[in-house]
C-alpha cells in the first residue's frame, strides 16, 4: 500500500462529526423502518414486484427486515455495537441499491419500498 493511501484509510474524523453521521443514518433508518413495520403487508407487496426474492419468502422478509431496520437504526441513535450495526446497515444498503438497479435494469416501473412501502 502507497504511504498516501495509507494515510488517507488512518485519518479519523472529528468525534462530534463522526456522532453527527451516526445519528444521521440511524434515524434515517427508523423512519425508513416504522411505515413497513407498521403495514408489512404493503411491504410485502413492494418486495415482490422486484421478482428478486422466492414467493415462499416474502412475507417472512416483510417481517423481519423492518425491526432489523429499525434495530440497527436505534443501536447507531444510542451507540450501541456501533460497529457491528454499521457492517449490517453496509450490507442492507448494498443489497438495496443492487435490488433497485436490478429493477432500473429490467425497466421495471416500481416504488422502491423505502419509506413508503406498497403501491
Amino acid at each position: 500500500m502507497t504511504a498516501p493511501l495509507q494515510a488517507a484509510l488512518s485519518r479519523r474524523l472529528p468525534p462530534w462529526l463522526a456522532w453527527g453521521f451516526r445519528v444521521a443514518l440511524g434515524v434515517i433508518f427508523i423512519v425508513a423502518a416504522l411505515p413497513k413495520v407498521a403495514r408489512p403487508d404493503q411491504f410485502a407487496w413492494s418486495i415482490a414486484h422486484y421478482h428478486l426474492v422466492p414467493q415462499g419468502a416474502i412475507n417472512l422478509m416483510a417481517l423481519c427486515l423492518p425491526w432489523i431496520e429499525l434495530v440497527c437504526g436505534l443501536a447507531l441513535v444510542l451507540g450501541v455495537a456501533v460497529q457491528a450495526n454499521l457492517v449490517a446497515i453496509a450490507g442492507m444498503l448494498a443489497v438495496f441499491i443492487a435490488a433497485i438497479v436490478s429493477a432500473m435494469a429490467r425497466d421495471l416501473d416500481i416504488s422502491c419500498g423505502c419509506f413508503s412501502p406498497g403501491p
